[in-house]
């Protein structure tokens, strides 16, 4: 990178990364990234959802971002996801997922979905 060469320490002053993270070519390599990886990231937010619902959580459904995305998912070689687990906002919901049995609840969910995910592609 150009900070190593010149002797710029880029972690003291971002510059060096946040030039590369908002050129075109970083958004080309992330845009395809998150394109190879749509449909396995899709599958895997769907299992996540199947998860909650059996355990009578409120679906929203599970949504992809087509044309903005996430820079976290996006910056990602590998499917990836955000779970939204309640609302904070909802006093129940923020009483339960401060709850021990809450966040077991919802653990217990996401790795089942991991779980169905992992035996679904590995049969291919």
């Amino acid at each position: 990178m150009e900070g190593e060469d010149s002797g710029e320490d880029a972690d003291s002053t971002g510059t060096v990364a946040n030039d590369f993270f908002n050129s075109p070519e970083a958004k080309i390599l992330a845009s395809l990234r998150a394109r190879k990886f749509f449909d396995k990231s899709k599958l895997l937010a769907e299992m996540v959802e199947q998860e909650f619902i059996k355990d009578n959580r409120n679906s929203r459904g599970a949504k992809q971002r087509n044309e903005k995305g996430i820079w976290v998912l996006a910056a990602t070689a590998m499917p990836s996801i955000l779970v939204e687990t309640g609302f904070l906002s909802n006093p129940d919901e923020e009483n339960f997922l401060n709850s021990d049995e809450g966040q077991e609840e919802v653990s217990n969910a996401v790795m089942r979905a991991i779980l169905r995910y992992k035996d679904a592609i590995g049969s291919k």
